[in-house]
């Protein structure tokens, strides 16, 4: 008899403790972003951009 198989699942995207400077002048500060699969997510800043 075969084996039965198992799925396999997508895995998610996470970052933990991202940050961003300027020079001096601190914009982001420790960012956590998870992101489950089949999901969209957009970042979007004043801009449109």
């Amino acid at each position: 008899m075969g084996e039965a198989s198992t799925p396999v699942r997508a895995g998610r995207i996470q970052i933990q403790g991202v940050g961003k400077r300027f020079g001096s002048q601190q914009v982001l500060k420790d960012i956590d972003l998870s992101i489950e699969p089949g999901k969209v997510t957009v970042i979007l800043g004043p801009s449109g951009s």
